[in-house]
């Protein structure tokens, strides 16, 4: 079973960025700021993507340690009746 966290884009308030902007630099440069800080935000991880990745990882470090365990407890059952039988 695969554990995954949907990825989420990183959105900026562009209305209010824009509308800040606008005063200092006019509509057409507004709008230029606003998307280049668009896309200098979209790739950042947050603390919440940061905490699911940690879950993730725990959960897939869990299910090894359940097949190494299942494992050793077949292997040694298979040797316990063997040793019984013999």
């Amino acid at each position: 079973m695969e554990m995954g966290f949907p990825s989420r884009p990183r959105l900026i308030d562009r209305l209010r960025l824009h509308k800040v902007f606008r005063k200092h630099f006019g509509v057409a440069d507004a709008d230029e700021v606003v998307d280049a800080l668009q896309d200098e935000f979209s790739p950042m991880a947050t603390h919440e993507d940061m905490r699911n990745l940690i879950v993730w990882i725990e959960a897939r470090l869990n299910a090894l340690a359940i097949q190494v365990l299942l494992g050793t407890a077949v292997i040694g059952g298979f040797l316990l009746a063997l040793a019984k039988w013999a």
